[in-house]
C-alpha cells in the first residue's frame, strides 16, 4: 500500500535478460499463469481497468477476467505483437510456418483486444492496426490516441536564441554540418548499421 489511492501488487515471474528471445516468452507465460491463480483470490472488483499490451498472455488473462465480471477496460497497444514477429521472417513459406507456431498468440491477442471496451494507442495507425488485427469493425467511443510526443509548440525568438547558445556551449555549432540525432533506447531492436554506412559514405 503506497497511500490511500495507490496499491501495488506484484505478480512473480522468472525474468529475462534479452529483449528478444525464448526466455522472455517463457517469462510472460509463467506470469500469466500466476496472474490467473491470483485473480481467483480477488474478492473486490475494480471499477475500471487499464491493461498494457503486450504481454499478450497477461493481457488476455486479465482482459477475459474483467470481461467475465462485467468490468470495462482499456487495452494499451504499445507493440504490434504477434504480427511484428512474422514481419521479420523472410519468405512466404517461412512466414506461414511462423504464423502456425505463433497461432496461440494470435488467438489470445485478438481476444484481449476484441473484449476490451476501447483501445489506447500512440497513433491512429496503431489504433487501426489493433482493430483490424482483432477483427473489430468501426471504433469505440472509449478509443483514445495518446501520442508519445508533446503537442506542437511555438517558440519565441528569445527561446530559439537561448537554445542555440546552449548548443554552442556543447560544441554543436550552426555551421551547416550534417548531424544525426537518435532519441530512444539503444537495443538490438534498432539496426544502426545503415545509418553508420550512410554517414561514412557522405564523409568520403
Amino acid at each position: 500500500m503506497v497511500n490511500d489511492n495507490l496499491e501495488i501488487r506484484l505478480i512473480p515471474s522468472p525474468g529475462y535478460q534479452r529483449n528478444i528471445g525464448p526466455k522472455r516468452l517463457f517469462d510472460h507465460a509463467i506470469m500469466a499463469q500466476n496472474l490467473k491463480k491470483y485473480l481467483t483470490r480477488i474478492d473486490k472488483l475494480p471499477d475500471v481497468a487499464f491493461i498494457g499490451y503486450p504481454p499478450i498472455e497477461v493481457a488476455a488473462i486479465m482482459g477475459h477476467w474483467l470481461q467475465k465480471n462485467d468490468v470495462k477496460y482499456l487495452i494499451d497497444v504499445k507493440d504490434q505483437w504477434p504480427t511484428l514477429f512474422i514481419d521479420t521472417i523472410p519468405g512466404a513459406f517461412f512466414k506461414m510456418i511462423g504464423r502456425l507456431i505463433l497461432s496461440p498468440y494470435y488467438y489470445y491477442g485478438k481476444r484481449a483486444i476484441r473484449e476490451a471496451s476501447g483501445v489506447c494507442a500512440m497513433s491512429l495507425s496503431f489504433l487501426n492496426w489493433a482493430n483490424k488485427f482483432a477483427g473489430v469493425s468501426g471504433s469505440s467511443k472509449y478509443d483514445i490516441i495518446t501520442p508519445l510526443t508533446n503537442p506542437l509548440q511555438i517558440f519565441s525568438k528569445e527561446n530559439l536564441n537561448e537554445a542555440n547558445a546552449w548548443w554552442d556551449e556543447k560544441g554543436v555549432l550552426d555551421d551547416s554540418q550534417a548531424r544525426i540525432f537518435f532519441v530512444g533506447s539503444h537495443s538490438q531492436a534498432f539496426d544502426m548499421q545503415p545509418i553508420f554506412d550512410t554517414a561514412i559514405y557522405f564523409q568520403k
